[in-house]
């Protein structure tokens, strides 16, 4: 009978240890597709970002010489005043 008993165990044993290979592989190789779709993902992300920050560095410099050079800085309080 013990033989038996003991017999069922190593069996549970073994079954658990499988079962917990399968589920060890199964989550790893999840993983590596878990990470490689988040850096695929930041990859565009930030390629989105850089482009965004270089076309606003472009853009605001060309507003900062169209300011400079076409909007007259001094004026006259009486060019303020509106006739009514």
């Amino acid at each position: 009978m013990k033989g038996t008993s003991r017999n069922k165990n190593e069996r549970k044993k073994e079954t658990l240890s499988s079962t917990w290979a399968i589920t060890k592989r199964i989550l790893k190789t999840l993983g590596m597709y878990m990470l490689k779709v988040f850096t695929y993902s930041m990859n565009v992300l930030l390629t989105v970002m850089l482009i965004g920050i270089v076309a606003g560095s472009i853009m605001a410099a060309a507003l900062a010489i169209y300011c400079n050079e076409n909007i007259d800085a001094y004026f006259e309080i009486q060019d303020l005043q509106l006739d009514l």
